[in-house]
């Protein structure tokens, strides 16, 4: 019987049903955390690059020495789409794998999942959406086995228990969200991020900031999950800026990829809030990087949020050396914004008004969007479409 009934501060509940391997080198396990968990044929999710990788090679030439019969399939895609995932099932079927093995970022983990939920429970992916069209969600009932190496450090989908697919019917994204899609196990190895551009270094990065940040003020919050994100944006603030331009620079690679599985173990728990309702719905629907979409707006929505979770955008300033002596809570908040304003300019990421060319129309389906996104209903404020409409006008520089 669960004796918590109420979710408070000093009421709550924690569960990570994720084994962690973190480390440089760890990838070079993965057989043998594979034969582990009884895999004798399994399907590795990746796409074309990654598997002729250096790194993805060795993983997947481990594989098949250890008996593991891996089927490689690299057919993810940016923004994983309903038909990608399906196509990635069939697969599966095919040749009768019994496991999987993602190599890659969130949208190759985000794939993997996926096709777990198909092959083991049948039905279209559309049918598992958590949404408000979707009230009731086909149930879940079994998985295979799913190990996660991430290339990036950003997402930290190698340790929650959502995924997130494009709707090739109208580009929108919506979430697939159960305990039993959580991988059963993670193999964080740093090294595999090193040859990652600075351009998507800096995008799954400012994802990861935009997750500890939103988890955070999350109202799911918890005294577990606080301390993660406040450790995970103290990483960020020290080493994005580094591994964007030195990516060759292992101690801020290794604290980057750290950051980011923290960041993954606090939205596996409180979701995200405003600054991914409204960054999905612009990917979706201009299908620019992720860590963009989501982290662009979040200047904007936390100075909205502020009156809400004052305090905490106080406790951010200091763990991001924004904060000065003497400041008042109001202007450690207010510092706290603005630092994450100077981060995202310090790694030279393009605006959101050179990334999507939005008209008013635009502007309103977005906005729409947004308000419909489960995670606008974890914000510490309300918010409406309205309020979407001004926060993008915001970002966009035409407010």
């Amino acid at each position: 019987m669960n004796s918590i009934v109420a979710k408070t501060r000093n009421n709550f509940a924690y569960v990570s049903p994720t084994a962690i391997n973190f480390g440089v080198g760890v990838s070079a396990g993965t057989a043998e955390q594979a034969k582990s968990l009884g895999i004798s044929k399994a399907m590795v999710v990746t796409d074309t690059f990654l598997s002729e990788t250096q790194g993805g090679k060795a993983v997947i030439e481990g594989l098949r020495n250890a008996g593991c019969n891996p089927i490689v399939w690299p057919g993810v895609v940016p923004d994983p789409t309903d038909t990608s995932i399906h196509e990635g099932a069939e697969v599966y079927l095919k040749a009768e794998c019994d496991s999987l093995i993602a190599i890659g970022g969130g949208s190759h983990m985000d794939t993997a999942k996926c096709i777990g939920v198909l092959v083991m429970n049948g039905n279209k992916i559309s049918d598992y959406y958590t949404c408000i069209e979707n009230p009731n969600p086909a149930p879940i009932t079994r998985v295979p086995p799913l190990i996660c190496l991430p290339t990036t450090a950003g997402t930290g989908a190698e340790v929650t228990n959502a995924a997130v697919v494009s709707a090739t019917s109208d580009n929108r994204k919506f979430g697939v969200v159960h305990p039993l899609i959580a991988p059963r196990m993670a193999l964080v190895d740093p090294g595999l991020t090193l040859t990652l551009p600075p351009l998507q270094t800096a995008a799954t990065g400012l994802d990861a900031l935009a997750h500890a940040v939103e988890g955070y003020i999350s109202i799911l919050e918890n005294p577990i999950t606080d301390a993660l994100a406040l450790y995970s944006l103290e990483l960020i603030s020290n080493n994005l800026r580094r591994a964007v331009y030195s990516g060759a620079d292992m101690e801020a690679r290794i604290n980057m990829s750290l950051a980011a599985l923290l960041a993954g173990l606090v939205i596996g728990t409180c979701y995200a809030t405003s600054g991914h309702a409204v960054g999905q719905a612009i990917g979706g629907r201009f299908h620019i990087l992720h860590g963009l979409s989501v982290s662009l707006p979040l200047p904007a929505a936390l100075e909205y949020n502020r009156p809400a979770c004052q305090e905490k955008l106080s406790k951010i300033a200091f763990v991001m050396g924004a904060a000065k002596e003497g400041m008042s809570q109001r202007e450690a908040a207010d510092a706290a914004i603005e630092e994450i304003v100077q981060l995202i300019k310090d790694v030279n990421v393009p605006t959101l008004a050179e990334s999507a060319t939005m008209s008013d129309e635009d502007i309103d389906m977005v906005a729409c969007a947004a308000a419909a996104d489960g995670c606008s209903f974890l914000n510490p404020r309300p918010w409406s479409a309205q309020t979407y409409v001004g926060l993008l006008k915001k970002t966009l520089g035409t407010a």
